[in-house]
């Protein structure tokens, strides 16, 4: 069935319209949580530069402390 058909008449097909309201909610949960990790990612990366411009002690407290981060489940 045609978009222009369940545009013009939503009540044709309700199981059509919940299965793509349900991908559509799907896809965007999955959008909201690939966002997060973008901003954790990009928090770290800040986090590491301010370091790296504080030197080397600065550096390897940063690899210490994500180094922790990866090995904790």
């Amino acid at each position: 069935m045609s978009s222009e058909t369940i545009a013009a008449r939503p009540d044709c097909c309700p199981d059509l319209l919940r299965r793509r309201s349900e991908e559509a909610v799907s896809a965007s949960i999955h959008h909201a949580a690939l966002a997060q990790q973008y901003l954790t990612l990009a928090q770290k990366f800040t986090a590491l530069a301010e370091h790296v411009a504080g030197g080397v002690d600065g550096l390897q407290q940063v690899a210490m402390q994500l180094e922790r981060e990866a090995c904790s489940p």
